[in-house]
């Protein structure tokens, strides 16, 4: 890179024509200066302008003059450097001519473009850089909210997954089991209905054993249906609307 950077702190990008025409009419290379500034944010640029030897270099700073009155007032800081640049610009500039030539090995154009075109790929670097991290940084983001939002327990009201091998325990502690259950009995209208145990459980599902068969509300025991389980009854409803209740004294 060229060891010259001038007060805008950045690489001169139209150096290699300023220094060709330079060469090729005489002149000056001039710089003006534009002041932008919005509220809390101000910008001052420099702008490097080839003269002609017979130019009125007062003129040739009028963009970087009108752009400054119109958008330099904007901020504190925008008003001292408008007013900074707009007398620099209106007394015609800055000639930076001898400090390019120095900068540059007596105005080698081939430098300067090298230079040139050496900062513009190393700033495309940085922009690419600069968007690879962003991407990363928002997949970083994404995986921890996907884990945080997946790995964070089972939801508050789902049910404990039961351990593998483990034996099932009773409904509940009112769980009421005879002491020698019969065997099952042949399920049929006409047979003698046996209630063997009660499963009772008073907040969730309770089940009974009757005839060797498990049932819970709803389920149909040959052609009567479970009404309700209560800690010691069963009580069935037949397919014609009638109630049984069954219980362990064998009614």
């Amino acid at each position: 890179m060229i060891p010259f950077v001038h007060s805008s702190r950045c690489v001169i990008r139209n150096l290699p024509e300023l220094l060709e025409s330079y060469h090729a009419r005489g002149g000056a290379i001039v710089e003006y200066q534009r002041v932008w500034s919005c509220l809390v944010m101000s910008r001052k640029s420099n702008h490097f302008v080839w003269v002609p030897a017979d130019a009125n270099r007062v003129m040739r700073s009028l963009p970087d003059t009108l752009a400054t009155l119109i958008f330099g007032w904007w901020s504190l800081f925008g008003m001292v450097w408008t007013v900074g640049a707009l007398v620099r610009n209106l007394s015609g500039g800055r000639d930076v001519t001898d400090e390019l030539l120095k900068a540059t090995g007596g105005g080698d154009v081939a430098l300067a473009r090298d230079a040139v075109n050496a900062d513009i790929r190393a700033k495309r670097r940085q922009s690419i850089r600069a968007v690879i991290y962003f991407l990363a940084f928002m997949g970083v983001i994404g995986i921890i909210a996907y884990f945080c939002r997946n790995l964070g327990g089972p939801p508050e009201n789902a049910p404990a997954p039961a351990a593998a091998g483990a034996a099932r325990p009773p409904a509940s502690a009112n769980a009421i089991r005879t002491a020698q259950p019969a065997p099952a009995a042949p399920a049929s209208a006409s047979a003698t209905m046996h209630l063997q145990a009660i499963f009772y459980n008073p907040g969730g599902r309770s089940t009974a054993v009757i005839n060797g068969k498990t049932l819970s509300v709803g389920d149909r025991f040959d052609s009567y249906t479970v009404q309700a389980i209560s800690q010691r009854s069963v009580t069935l409803q037949s397919a014609d609307g009638r109630n049984i209740a069954f219980d362990f004294s064998g009614h």
